[in-house]
């Protein structure tokens, strides 16, 4: 008898183990943020949740900026197998909200992407234009205050790049 219980005791202990194991999954993706996206094939690009078009009833202005910049919404092309729980190695990204046409929506966000230099472009663009509008503000008020016969001084403390 002690025989036969053995491997019935091994097997119930596998099995507890296994759980444990399954449950220890489930906790660390409780504790992921909802919009967390990991790239699988599609590396070296940045991910962006966009206002999804149709949620926003037709504003879709917004996805319109997005692919002038180069962003493209993701698609997932085994969206079918993944959502039926088979494993798929070349999928393009892990994160929530997928569904079955293959993008990934969440709430009123889409999942989109572009290469990451092309949003590196961006940033920088976006910091020219900021320093410009500052150096611009500056300008504007010692002009005015020139017009006004008010005298201007620049402190130390603010040094040009």
């Amino acid at each position: 008898m002690s025989t036969v219980q053995a491997p019935l005791q091994q097997t119930a202990d596998q099995a507890k183990a296994a759980r444990k194991a399954r449950y220890a999954a489930y906790r660390q993706k409780l504790g992921q943020p909802k919009l967390a996206v990991t790239p699988i094939s599609l590396k070296g690009k940045h991910f962006f949740w966009a206002p999804n078009p149709g949620t926003w009833k037709g504003d879709d202005s917004e996805m319109v900026r997005l692919d002038t910049l180069g962003y493209a919404i993701v698609k997932e092309p085994k969206a079918k197998e993944i959502l039926s729980g088979i494993e798929v190695k070349d999928r393009h990204v892990i994160a929530g909200g997928l569904r079955e046409d293959g993008t990934y929506i969440i709430g009123d966000v889409i999942l989109t992407y572009c290469d990451e230099e092309v949003y590196e472009f961006h940033l920088m663009d976006v910091e020219e234009r900021s320093d410009a509008l500052i150096e611009g503000a500056a300008e504007d008020f010692k002009t005015e205050a020139a017009r006004a016969g008010v005298p201007t001084f620049e402190t130390e403390g603010r040094r040009k790049k």
